[in-house]
């Protein structure tokens, strides 16, 4: 991934990083057996490399750049789109790749359909460095996973932004943002309402930067429940 960005960055190219995540892939280790779940991961692979095409890659860079498929680790892995022309064209990608995913995989005495979530962050509107391509992808795979779709960071942003022009009006657009994104982690929705300036606090502590201020709310939802107040007001 590295090199692929100092590419784009050297021929001031866009650059598309998918982060997939494989729904309910526990399930299959924990009821199958890790052995079937690992051939599953191998084809899951294999079957990324075999639906990217050079049309993925702006027409100028065909021939001349590849798309690169990486494992993270578990059941995730990572496409980078070098020379992507827009965001649309990454969502494309994107909805393909689910489709071919989800025909169903043969694995010696079973078939099984697998259901990925994807994040898209762009390169440089979401990121110009590897950690933050990775984390805003992430972020929006997140989202993606309980949408039921492929999700770009930049509708993650557009959220945000409504939810800030509501603030004004009973904090509406805060309360269904978080309720939706943490689950009610906070507490009750009538209290959001008192956390609202110290959200908009925490947003320009990170400096505005939309994917390390939800890092951090992600990381503070997860602490015990009499922590996350002090947390919040850091």
């Amino acid at each position: 991934m590295s090199s692929a960005l100092a590419a784009a960055k050297q021929h001031k190219r866009s650059l598309a990083v998918l982060y997939l995540d494989l729904d309910n892939f526990k399930r299959v280790n924990d009821t199958l057996g890790h052995a079937v779940g690992d051939e599953l991961l191998c084809l899951v692979a294999a079957r990324l490399r075999g639906s990217l095409r050079a049309e993925d890659s702006d027409d100028e860079s065909r021939g001349s750049r590849t798309n690169h498929i990486a494992r993270l680790g578990g059941d995730e892995f990572i496409v980078i789109l070098p020379d992507i022309r827009c965001a649309e064209d990454a969502a494309s990608v994107a909805a393909r790749l689910i489709a071919e995913l989800q025909e169903p995989m043969r694995l010696a005495l079973h078939s099984l359909v697998v259901t990925p979530s994807v994040g898209i962050a762009m390169f440089p509107t979401d990121g110009v460095e590897v950690d933050g391509l990775l984390r805003n992808a992430d972020l929006a795979m997140y989202f993606a996973k309980r949408q039921g779709k492929a999700l770009l960071l930049e509708s993650l942003r557009a959220d945000y932004a409504v939810m800030k022009a509501t603030r004004w009006n009973g904090y509406a657009g805060y309360d269904t943002w978080f309720a939706r994104a943490n689950n009610a982690a906070f507490g009750v929705l009538a209290s959001y309402t008192a956390l609202v300036p110290a959200f908009e606090q925490l947003y320009q502590r990170e400096g505005g930067d939309f994917g390390r201020f939800y890092a951090q709310v992600r990381r503070i939802a997860a602490l015990p429940p009499e922590q996350r107040r002090a947390a919040l007001a850091g």
